[in-house]
């Protein structure tokens, strides 16, 4: 069976999302902490890296 997954850029609406994600992941709050202070600092976030080619 073939299944699709479709990749998108992140908004703003998911970020909690996200984080909830990050953390049932990890088991801990630490790399989701750390997504969040990525998004806040744009020198080493660049959300376009990670647009679709």
């Amino acid at each position: 069976m073939t299944k699709k997954i479709l990749l998108r850029q992140e908004t703003t609406a998911d970020f909690d999302e996200v984080f909830e994600l990050n953390r049932a992941a990890f088991g801990q709050d630490n790399e989701a902490k750390l997504v969040v202070a990525l998004r806040g600092n744009p020198d080493v976030f660049v959300p376009e890296l990670s647009e679709p080619v």
